[in-house]
């Protein structure tokens, strides 16, 4: 609401751009009736009374599912959907996994992650396209804003 009161009337269409970065930008406080309605509505929805959780577990369900969750045998994952949960065994799990893995058509096992290399290799591509103007400032930065400490190798993901 205080943006659109800041802006309000404004002729100059911004135009958004599709790798535009948050800003963070908080405006200062706008008029005093939209201070006012902002307080009262902030007050109301305070008021608002929201029914606690139920579990919809007896008590030797939530048990059980205890004793499964610590249970070190066993593995339990969601469907490929999510519309699903499947216990497994974990030695079976493991197995099927290291068979997979060790397919030699699908995986190859490395010695170190080439993470760094591929993100220097990437970031000098995007600083030549943008310095053959194929790529404005902001494309760059957005594109540029991961710092390479963080990047991580993927994670191994399992159909059940």
């Amino acid at each position: 609401m205080r943006l659109k009161f800041l802006f309000y009337g404004n002729e100059n269409v911004i135009n958004n751009h599709p790798f535009t970065m948050k800003s963070g930008y908080t405006p200062n406080l706008a008029n005093t009736a939209i201070e006012n309605y902002i307080f009262v509505t902030k007050i109301k929805l305070r008021r608002i009374h929201l029914h606690k959780f139920k579990n919809n577990l007896t008590k030797s369900e939530r048990m059980a599912l205890q004793s499964l969750k610590q249970n070190k045998e066993i593995v339990i994952k969601k469907t490929d959907k999510n519309s699903s949960t499947v216990i497994l065994d974990k030695k079976n799990y493991i197995k099927q996994a290291l068979s997979q893995l060790n397919d030699g058509i699908h995986y190859e096992q490395i010695a170190i992650s080439h993470c760094t290399e591929i993100y220097n290799l990437i970031e000098s591509k995007v600083k030549i396209l943008h310095e053959q103007s194929h790529i404005d400032d902001i494309s760059l930065r957005y594109l540029l804003d991961t710092k390479v400490e963080k990047i991580q190798v993927g994670r191994l993901y399992l159909l059940p």
